[in-house]
């Protein structure tokens, strides 16, 4: 029996829910297989059949998380589109970030890379993360198919604002008749079943490429390799962005100061926001809850506050509520960073008056992306050339990082928390050069995520010691 529209609503948000809840609790499990897995691959002593077994239990775990975040992605998307955020940002920087880590992808399987980038900045306006998250994903694909050859990654300005990034590889190419199959979920060509693909990878990208107003095409005759070609229409920026915002933040400039108040219950990941901003000068205050939000903003009147939504005692709508009831004066700059939010929930947090939301895991520059747009600060940035910095040399002898930063930066890696990763290497305060040189190459290897190079900067660093 056809369900009414009634039932058909109430199912559709029995699922939303039930999709909220999955994407608060689906990484706890498989951190812990991860993370212990990297641990027991630290062991020397480790036999090889052992080491082994390790390194298929840590590759197959990543496969499976990346399939639920898929599934949860596109089961979502049926109802609820995501949204598009539009920013100005430099096309050739986020391009050149893609070069570094696909570079270095390339190179652990013996392929060789071949990139074509504009040479002056492109500043367009468009959704960065999305166009960011297609590219990963259609390039990360096309090396987990290529077992020989080249890989080439570029791009093009075409007529009417529209923009071509274009992925050819020199592997066996796929039957016309499974152009189309590749596009849907789970269709799989039948050269990509022989090499274990989920088929989920081209249909999100596809997904988002139509979100974005773009498409997807492939051209792969069979002996010939594939071209993979996506086309996006970016209106270019209305005002361009000064050269140093695409640097790494280090600091508040001097003449500003900031308080901020940063609402969680799960500790681990109040804690993490706090270190990072902490780490850039601002003066932070913790709340493990709504009801004790409310009184931290009586003592310390933050400029800014970081709201978590589901929380016991008191949730974030509450906490927004009262606050607003008690300083009905005072400007509010809410912010909420959650791990799941839905569509409602968001239209009634910019109703009560927030600023921004913000979904975990968050990424550094969103969140000061977000505090220099609202707070109206500006930042002292790293002017270190991150193309220097593969030749340097360190000398680990001269290197005096505490104790307590290497055992946090350890957890990051064994975890794959890039976001703790970026916390713990900006509390790092180089005071040589050998120092400087670590840093540097911690953050390229962190860029490139390179968790195994990471760990072998940290067992140098320890041999040293």
């Amino acid at each position: 029996m056809k369900e009414s529209p009634l039932e058909a609503t109430a199912t559709q948000q029995t699922k939303n829910i039930f999709l909220a809840n999955m994407s608060h609790e689906i990484r706890t499990p498989m951190n812990a297989i991860l993370g212990y897995s990297q641990i027991l691959l630290r062991d020397k002593d480790l036999k090889p059949e052992h080491k082994k077994a390790l390194e298929i239990i840590l590759k197959s775990s990543d496969n499976l998380l990346e399939v639920i975040n898929d599934m949860l992605f596109l089961t979502k998307a049926e109802s609820e589109p995501p949204l598009i955020n539009l920013i100005d940002f430099d096309l050739t920087s986020l391009l050149t970030d893609l070069n570094i880590l696909f570079q270095n992808s390339c190179s652990s399987k013996s392929l060789s890379w071949d990139f074509k980038n504009f040479k002056n900045p492109f500043f367009v306006n468009a959704d960065a993360f999305k166009i960011r998250q297609v590219l990963t994903k259609l390039i990360d694909n096309v090396i987990k198919h290529t077992d020989t050859g080249q890989i080439f990654f570029g791009v093009e300005k075409r007529e009417n604002d529209w923009v071509e990034f274009t992925i050819k590889d020199t592997e066996t190419g796929i039957p016309s008749k499974d152009y189309d199959s590749i596009f849907k979920t789970f269709g799989q060509g039948t050269q990509r079943v022989q090499k274990g693909s989920a088929g989920l990878g081209l249909a999100i990208s596809q997904n988002l490429a139509k979100l974005m107003g773009g498409d997807i095409s492939v051209d792969s005759p069979v002996e010939g390799g594939s071209v993979i070609a996506l086309r996006l229409p970016l209106t270019q920026a209305k005002s361009k962005k000064p050269a140093e915002q695409n640097k790494k933040v280090i600091h508040l400039k001097n003449e500003y100061k900031a308080k901020a108040l940063v609402v969680d219950d799960v500790k681990e990941d109040r804690e993490l926001l706090s270190k990072l901003l902490e780490s850039i000068g601002i003066t932070v205050a913790q709340a493990e809850n709504g009801e004790v939000s409310v009184e931290k903003y009586t003592q310390i009147k933050p400029d800014i506050i970081f709201m978590n939504i589901r929380m016991p005692i008191m949730d974030g709508f509450d906490a927004i509520d009262s606050i607003k009831e008690n300083f009905p004066e005072r400007e509010l700059k809410i912010v909420v960073v959650s791990g799941s939010v839905l569509k409602k929930e968001q239209e009634r947090f910019l109703s009560l008056g927030c600023k921004d939301i913000i979904l975990k895991p968050f990424r550094e520059e969103q969140i000061f992306s977000c505090i220099q747009r609202l707070l109206e600060v500006e930042f002292e940035y790293d002017r270190n050339d991150v193309n220097d910095r593969s030749n340097t040399t360190i000398d680990f002898s001269k290197v005096n990082i505490s104790e307590s930063i290497i055992d946090e930066i350890k957890k990051a890696v064994e975890l794959n928390n890039l976001t703790g990763l970026e916390c713990c290497l900006n509390l790092i305060n180089p005071r040589n050069k050998d120092e400087e040189n670590l840093l540097n190459k911690l953050v390229e290897l962190m860029t490139s995520y390179d968790m195994e190079g990471i760990n072998n900067q940290m067992d140098k660093l320890a041999n040293a010691s």
